[in-house]
C-alpha cells in the first residue's frame, strides 16, 4: 500500500488503530506501516504474553493477539501474571496486558503534542538522599527547589531543565524502598503449615505510616511523563512497578491513551552518570519485575511453612523453655550448615606431630638456621641426629632464584568488597552494605552491588584521577605495611603518577552485564561520615587506585644444603617493588630475608655451630570466617550479591551462631548445631547447596525471558513443597536432642521476648546488623500491652501459656510465643580499625 499519498493525521489515526507510536515525521510514520505489513499477523504466540519479546517484536501485534483473547481468557493471563483482574470492559484488560508487555521504546521520544507549554516530568528514586544528588546533577547549576509531600517524610526537588529538546519543568521525589510487601490473605490462620504452599498470597502497604502511595499519587497529578531512577537490579525494578501502579491513574495519558508510552527507565551506576542515563532511556523490564515477585512469593511461602512446624513442635516438647521462633530459609540454612561444618572439622580434628633436623649455620656476624624435610617419627629422627652431631661443616648445594609477579586487583564487586572490609577492616557484611548504600545515595560511590570485576571502556581514569587527587590532598601517607594498616618503616606519599590507564586493566576481570565494578565518583565529601562510612569509603579507594598501579614484584632464593648425606633447604623472600601493594599493605608479600644477600655462595662450605631436633604440630583448623563463608556462598550460589550480607546477620539474629568481633569468625550455638545435625537426617537436600542455586537459576531465568515465570515458579515450589513432607514427618524424631539448646523460662517472665501479634514475622526478614544485640522488646500478650515497655505477666513457671485460664482462643499449637522486637542501633563495641587510611 502507498502510504506516502496519505496525509500525516491519516497516517497517525492508522497507526493508533493499531496500537502503535504516532510520534515522528512522516517518513517515520509511513516505515512503521509497511513494516507491520512485511510482518502480517503473529500466531506463534497467541493467548500468551511474551515477556521475553524482542525489541522488533510491534505493539500492534500483541495488542492483535490480546484482541483475540475472550474477558476470561484475559483475566486468566492477567491472574497468572499477578496483574489486577478488575473490570468488566475487554479494552480495559487488553490495555492492562499490553502496558506491562511493553520492554523497549517504540521509537524516539516525541512530546510534540503538548504544544507549547513545558512538559510536566516526575521523577522517582530510591532513597530521599539520590533523589536529591540526582536533582543536583540534572539541573546542572540551576536553582532547585526543595519541598515537602503531605507526609512529611519525604522531599521534593523541583527544578527546570531540557528533556530531548523540550523544556521541562521536573518533580523528583523517591520511595523508601519496596512500597508493597507479600503476606498470606486473611483466611490463613496461624497453625497452618503445609496449606501455606497453595494459600493466596496478597500485598499491602510496605509503610503504611508514611502513605507513600498517597504521597507519590499527590506528586504525580497532571505529570505528562515520568522518569524511574530506581536501582538497576531485580529489587529496584519491582520498585518500578510499584510506583508505576500509584502513578498511572492520575498522570496525564498520552494520545495513544497507553500510560506506559510516557514512562521511562533510566539505567546507570552512580549520580554522576544522570545526563548520560537521561539521554539514554529504556522502559521498565517487566521480566525483572516478575522474577522478584516470583522470589519474595516463594521465601515466603517456604520459609513460614518450615519455621512454624519446627518452632511449634519444640514448645509443645519443651513447655517449660523460653523458646523463641525458630526460622527457616532456603539461603540461611545451607548458609549455617558451612558454618557447622567447620566447627565439626575443628572438634574431630586430631593433631598430627613431625620431626625435623634443624642446623643452625655460623656466618661470621650471623646465625642462620636450615631445616631438614619432615621425618615420620621421632625415633628415625633420633637416628638422623645420631649420624650428623658430630659434623663440622655444611656445604651448599645450589642457590636458585626465581623472580615473583603479582597482578594487581581486578576492579571491585559487592563480594570483594564484603570480603575486604571483613577481613582487613574487621567490619561485618550487613554493617558494610549499610555504609555502602549510604555512600552510594550519597554519590560517593557507585552502585554498590554488582557481581561485574570489569572496567566499561567508558571510564575516564584521567577524569576521575583529577576529582580524587584534590579530595586527597590532605592526606598525604599511605603506608605500605602491613595487615590492618599496621605501620612499618616504609611509608611513602601517594603515588599519583603510578596510577595510569592501561589496556590491560581494561581486559582485566568479567563483565556479568549487571552494573559497573564499584568505584568512588569523585565527588566532593560534603556529608558527614560515620567511622564504619569512611572506613568503607576508604577500601573503595585503595581498591580503585590499586588496580591501576603496577604489579608487586618480588623473589625468592632457595638454598639446598647438604650435611651428611641430609639434604636441608632455605628459603628467603624479598622485594623489589612494592607496586599496588603500597595502598594495601595487606597484599604485600612476606619478607623472610634475616641476612645480607650473597652471603651464602653456592660451593661454599660453612661452619655448623649446633644441630638439634625439633617437633613441630600440626595447627588445627580455625572456624570459618565472615571472609571465608562470604567466598563459599558464592561459589556454591548461595544467595545473590545484593542478599549474601542480610543471610549471615539473619543466622546471628536467631542466636543459631556467635561473631568474635576480634577475628571475624562464626561459632555455632548448641540450636544452630541441633538443627542442622536435624536437617541433614531430615531433609538432607536442603542442606546441601544444589536445591537453592537452583533456585536462583530459575529466578535468573525468568528475568532473563528464558522460562515462563508460572512454569519456574510451580516446578520450585513443588520441589521445597515435598521436602516439607518428608520434614513433617521425620523432624519428631529428633526434638529431644534440643533440650539443653534452651533456657528455663524465668517466674514472672512471658517468654525472654514475649510474644508476636503479627503472623509475618514469621517469615524470614532481612536483618541489619544493628539488631543482632540490645533489643528493646514489645511485650504482646494483650493488645493493650503495646506501649514500649517490658509487660510482666503472674504465669506459674513450668506451665505453658496455652494452659493459662483465658488464653483458649488462641492456637494452642502455636502457643502464641511470636516474639517481634523494635530495636535501635545499639553502639558498636570497639574493634582495632585501619590507622593509616586516607580518610
Amino acid at each position: 500500500m502507498d502510504y506516502m499519498n496519505w496525509r500525516v493525521t491519516d497516517l497517525k489515526d492508522k497507526l493508533r488503530e493499531v496500537g502503535q507510536p504516532v510520534s515522528g515525521k512522516k517518513a517515520e510514520l509511513v516505515d512503521r506501516l509497511k513494516n507491520l505489513d512485511l510482518e502480517g499477523p503473529s500466531t506463534s504466540n497467541k493467548g500468551r504474553l511474551v515477556i521475553d519479546a524482542k525489541p522488533t517484536t510491534s505493539s500492534g501485534s500483541k495488542t492483535c493477539e490480546f484482541n483475540s483473547m475472550t474477558i476470561p481468557q484475559l483475566k486468566a493471563e492477567l491472574t497468572k501474571y499477578k496483574l489486577p483482574v478488575s473490570g468488566k470492559r475487554k479494552e480495559e484488560l487488553v490495555q492492562r496486558l499490553q502496558i506491562y508487555s511493553e520492554c523497549q521504546l517504540a521509537g524516539p521520544i516525541d512530546f510534540d503534542f503538548i504544544g507549547r507549554r513545558p512538559i510536566e516530568l516526575l521523577m522517582v528514586a530510591e532513597k530521599p538522599s539520590m533523589a536529591q544528588e540526582l536533582s543536583n546533577m540534572l539541573a546542572q547549576g540551576a536553582w532547585v527547589n526543595r519541598s515537602s509531600c503531605s507526609n512529611g517524610a519525604i522531599p521534593v526537588f523541583r527544578f527546570s531543565m531540557m528533556f530531548h529538546g523540550y523544556k521541562a519543568n521536573v518533580r523528583m521525589t523517591s520511595t523508601l524502598g519496596h512500597i508493597q510487601k507479600l503476606d498470606f490473605g486473611p483466611e490463613v490462620t496461624r497453625n497452618q503449615t503445609e496449606e501455606l504452599f497453595e494459600a493466596d498470597v496478597v500485598t499491602s502497604e510496605a509503610n503504611p505510616e508514611k502513605r507513600i502511595p498517597k504521597m507519590l499519587a499527590e506528586v504525580a497529578k497532571g505529570a505528562d511523563a515520568c522518569i524511574l531512577w530506581l536501582d538497576c537490579d531485580l529489587e529496584g525494578e519491582a520498585i518500578c512497578f510499584e510506583v508505576i501502579d500509584c502513578v498511572k491513574n492520575v498522570m496525564i495519558k498520552p494520545p495513544s491513551n497507553n500510560v506506559m508510552d510516557v514512562i521511562y527507565r533510566a539505567k546507570f551506576s552512580s549520580s554522576d552518570e544522570a545526563v548520560t542515563a537521561i539521554n539514554n532511556l529504556v522502559k521498565p523490564n517487566f521480566r525483572f519485575h516478575l522474577a522478584a515477585f516470583a522470589k519474595h512469593d516463594l521465601d515466603l511461602r517456604v520459609g513460614v511453612p518450615f519455621s512454624r512446624y519446627q518452632t511449634s513442635l519444640l514448645r509443645r516438647a519443651f513447655p517449660d523453655r523460653d523458646i523463641d521462633h525458630l526460622s527457616f530459609g532456603p539461603c540461611q540454612t545451607p548458609c549455617l550448615s558451612f558454618c557447622v561444618e567447620q566447627q565439626e572439622k575443628l572438634e574431630s580434628y586430631v593433631p598430627t606431630y613431625t620431626s625435623h633436623i634443624v642446623i643452625k649455620l655460623d656466618l661470621g656476624r650471623f646465625d642462620v638456621e636450615i631445616t631438614s624435610d619432615p621425618i615420620k617419627n621421632e625415633r628415625e629422627a633420633q637416628k638422623i641426629y645420631q649420624k650428623l652431631k658430630n659434623e663440622q661443616q655444611c656445604k651448599v648445594v645450589s642457590v636458585e632464584r626465581k623472580t615473583h609477579i603479582k597482578d594487581p586487583p581486578k576492579a571491585l564487586n559487592t563480594v570483594e568488597l564484603l570480603k575486604d572490609a571483613s577481613k582487613h577492616y574487621n567490619i561485618g557484611p550487613n554493617e558494610t552494605m549499610q555504609a555502602a548504600e549510604f555512600l552510594y545515595t550519597s554519590g560517593l560511590i557507585s552502585y554498590p552491588r554488582t557481581e561485574t570485576t570489569k572496567y566499561p571502556k567508558t571510564l575516564n581514569l584521567q577524569e576521575k584521577k583529577k576529582k580524587l587527587r584534590q579530595i586527597f590532598s590532605s592526606f598525604p601517607v599511605i603506608s605500605a605495611g602491613g595487615k590492618k594498616g599496621e605501620s612499618d618503616d616504609n611509608e611513602e606519599a601517594m603515588d599519583w603518577e603510578a596510577i595510569v590507564e592501561k589496556e590491560d586493566v581494561f581486559e582485566r576481570g568479567e563483565d556479568f552485564g549487571d552494573h559497573c565494578p564499584i568505584v568512588p565518583t569523585g565527588k566532593p565529601v560534603t556529608r558527614s561520615l560515620s567511622g564504619v562510612q569512611k572506613l568503607v569509603y576508604e577500601l573503595v579507594c585503595r581498591r580503585f587506585f590499586a588496580s591501576w598501579m603496577p604489579e608487586q614484584r618480588y623473589h625468592t632464593v632457595d638454598t639446598v644444603f647438604s650435611a651428611g648425606d641430609v639434604t636441608f633447604k632455605r628459603r628467603i623472600q624479598e622485594i623489589d617493588d612494592y607496586g599496588f601493594a603500597k595502598i594495601l599493605p595487606w597484599e604485600k608479600a612476606k619478607l623472610t630475608r634475616d641476612v645480607p644477600a650473597g652471603i651464602i655462595v653456592n660451593g661454599s662450605e660453612i661452619k655448623i655451630k649446633s644441630i638439634k631436633i625439633s617437633n613441630t604440630k600440626s595447627t588445627a583448623p580455625s572456624l570459618i570466617s565472615e571472609a571465608e563463608l562470604i567466598e563459599k556462598m558464592e561459589k556454591h550460589s548461595i544467595g545473590t550479591d545484593a542478599s549474601i550480607s542480610s543471610h549471615i546477620a539473619n543466622i546471628q539474629r536467631r542466636n543459631y551462631v556467635k561473631v568474635n568481633e576480634e577475628t571475624r569468625t562464626l561459632m555455632p550455638t548448641k540450636l544452630g548445631i541441633q538443627l542442622i545435625k536435624a536437617y541433614r537426617e531430615c531433609i538432607p537436600a536442603l542442606v546441601e547447596t544444589s536445591l537453592r542455586a537452583e533456585f536462583e537459576k530459575q529466578i535468573m531465568r525468568i528475568a532473563k525471558g528464558e522460562r515462563e515465570f508460572e512454569d519456574a515458579r510451580r516446578s520450585i515450589l513443588d520441589a521445597f513443597k515435598e521436602q516439607f513432607k518428608i520434614f513433617r514427618n521425620n523432624f519428631h524424631k529428633f526434638t529431644k536432642n534440643f533440650e539443653n539448646c534452651f533456657e528455663m523460662k524465668t517466674e514472672g517472665t512471658c517468654g525472654r521476648n514475649g510474644y508476636r501479634n503479627n503472623q509475618n514475622n514469621y517469615n524470614q526478614q532481612p536483618t541489619s546488623s544493628s539488631s543482632i544485640n540490645n533489643r528493646k522488646v514489645i511485650h504482646a500478650s494483650r493488645p493493650t500491652y503495646n506501649t514500649g515497655q517490658e509487660v510482666r505477666a503472674v504465669v506459674k513457671p513450668n506451665i505453658p501459656i496455652s494452659q493459662y485460664p483465658q488464653q483458649k482462643p488462641f492456637p494452642v499449637a502455636l502457643d502464641r510465643r511470636e516474639t517481634y522486637a523494635l530495636t535501635d542501633a545499639p553502639k558498636r563495641s570497639p574493634v582495632k580499625r585501619s590507622t593509616c587510611g586516607i580518610l
